[in-house]
Formats: structure tokens, C-alpha cells, sequence
């Protein structure tokens, strides 16, 4: 895990309009980077983990992991899990709803 880079993704889909002051995080990359590392722990085969502010001290993380295909050339790639997360006076919380029992057909 130490290996594997995590990314603070810069969004650019914000509204211009509002004012970037109430658009960015309170949060600062090394202090959610040892947080991030300790929610999600050791990945198999990890390749990155990409953190994006959503609004305030909101978060989503993208834990992405290689792979590979049968009878592929090269690697694959996928979201291996994903969280929302609230990052406050330097603490982690997961706000991460599991899935609904209807829902879980879907992911099958």
C-alpha cells in the first residue's frame, strides 16, 4: 500500500460562479492521506487511490486495483471500492451507505 499514490483529484465540473473560498476543503493532502490509508487499509493488487472534494469537508475515495483479462493483452483497471467520507478537525468518518437488498442484484 505504501506504494500506491494518493491523488487529490481537482474537479473542475464547480460552478464558477460561487466563490472558490466556500468550494474548497478544510482539509490539506497530508493530513487526509494517513486518515485515507487507515480507512482503507491493504488492497490486493491496488493501484491508486483517488480522492475528490465533493463540497465542504466531503469526500469521495476511489480505491482503483490491475488486473488482468483472460486472453487480453495489458491491464485492466476498475474501482475496487468506493466511500464518502467527511473529513473534520483531522478525523475520518464514513458515511458510506451500504448497498439496499434491490441495489445488490445490480452490482452482481
Amino acid at each position: 500500500m505504501t506504494g500506491a499514490p494518493i491523488v487529490m483529484a481537482k474537479d473542475s465540473h464547480k460552478s464558477p460562479s460561487k466563490s472558490k473560498e466556500n468550494l474548497k476543503s478544510k482539509a490539506t493532502a497530508p493530513d487526509i492521506n494517513q486518515a485515507v490509508r487507515d480507512l482503507v487499509g491493504k488492497v490486493d493488487n491496488l493501484f491508486e487511490i483517488k480522492v475528490h472534494n465533493v463540497f465542504e469537508d466531503y469526500h469521495r475515495i476511489n480505491v482503483w486495483i490491475k488486473y488482468q483479462k483472460k486472453d487480453l493483452f495489458g491491464c485492466s483497471y476498475k474501482i475496487k471500492h468506493s466511500y464518502f467520507v467527511k473529513f473534520a478537525d483531522g478525523k475520518l468518518t464514513d458515511l458510506t451507505k451500504p448497498p439496499s437488498k434491490e441495489n445488490k442484484s445490480l452490482l452482481l
